[in-house]
């Protein structure tokens, strides 16, 4: 703003000049300006943090919710010991069994989501960059993913403190990953992979 503010006084003061020299005024505009700028932020067009942020960080949270909420129901099976007694009450279907627990964890994360959602485009007016039924669903299939990774790593570990601190290594760091705040096209090979592997 301060060198905007600078800049139009100082071509104000050259065509002041210019106009007490004797030229005419369409001269002196096209002298003054010959060619208009326009500045656009690509990533963060509001040129305020909050807004470029705030949408990732909720994100972020939904996404940890998601993963260590699968981690947690069914890892507190494994670690109670009652795999069997779960899988007896859905009679043997696993898909059934896994309904069941990750039912209330997903509509939960999806009304946390949602809500961000309606906080930050609602309430808070910022533009929302496509449909709300798209977004929404968008967020759904993240939450369905993270809570399928969730499953992945208790199913590979079958230890629930093992499964709950890889949940936290995977999440944690995912928004910094995520070319947010640092785009993934600059990020070293490593750290790109890892960005683009995460849902």
């Amino acid at each position: 703003e301060l060198q905007t503010a600078v800049l139009t006084f100082s071509a104000q003061a050259a065509a002041f000049g210019r106009i007490a020299r004797g030229e005419s005024k369409p001269a002196v505009d096209l002298n003054v300006q010959p060619i208009a700028t326009r500045r656009d932020s690509l990533h963060n067009p509001y040129l305020n943090y909050v807004p470029f942020l705030v949408a990732g960080l909720a994100a972020a949270v939904v996404q940890m919710f998601a993963m260590l909420g699968a981690v947690r129901v069914v890892g507190r099976e494994l670690r109670q010991r009652t795999v069997p007694d779960w899988m007896e009450a859905a009679r043997g279907r696993i898909a059934i069994a896994l309904l069941g627990k990750l039912l209330a964890p997903t509509v939960s994360c999806l009304l946390v989501g949602s809500a961000f959602l309606a906080g930050l485009h609602g309430w808070l007016g910022w533009p929302l960059p496509g449909h709300p039924a798209v977004l929404v669903g968008a967020l759904l299939l993240m939450i369905l993913a993270y809570e399928g990774l969730g499953l992945v790593v208790v199913g590979v570990t079958a230890n629930y403190r093992l499964a709950s601190s890889v949940a936290a290594f995977v999440t944690a760091p995912a928004l910094a990953f995520a070319g947010l705040t640092f785009p993934l096209n600059n990020m070293p090979a490593a750290a790109a992979a890892w960005g683009q592997a995460l849902p």
